[in-house]
């Protein structure tokens, strides 16, 4: 994973944050860069935790396996059932560790 150097104050930027996120769940899931879009980025009341909301195309049905593989060979037929799944990464702001990734309801 890429390294960022840490702000003065000792937090990582949100630009930084977001790529550590971005990194951590095209690993995670096997997603090619282009798939991953930015949507929300917020810094938590007590400055400890970057949220960051990242989403990504795949299909309707949650239990496929294989998204990616899928998706792939889908998107490009009529009627195909794909949507956009969102997640929402937790960083730690001052040492850019991925803390958590869960499902974001929209």
């Amino acid at each position: 994973m890429s390294t960022f150097p840490v702000q003065q104050n000792g937090r990582l930027s949100a630009k930084e944050a977001a790529a550590h996120a971005a990194a951590f769940l095209r690993e995670l899931l096997a997603t090619p860069k282009a798939e991953l879009r930015l949507d929300e980025v917020e810094l938590s009341d007590d400055d400890r935790v970057w949220r960051i909301t990242l989403s990504y195309l795949g299909p309707a049905d949650p239990g496929q396996s294989g998204f990616a593989e899928f998706l792939h060979k889908v998107q490009d037929m009529p009627g195909s059932s794909i949507e956009r799944i969102y997640k929402l990464v937790e960083v730690d702001a001052h040492t850019g560790e991925v803390r958590a990734v869960r499902i974001r309801r929209v």
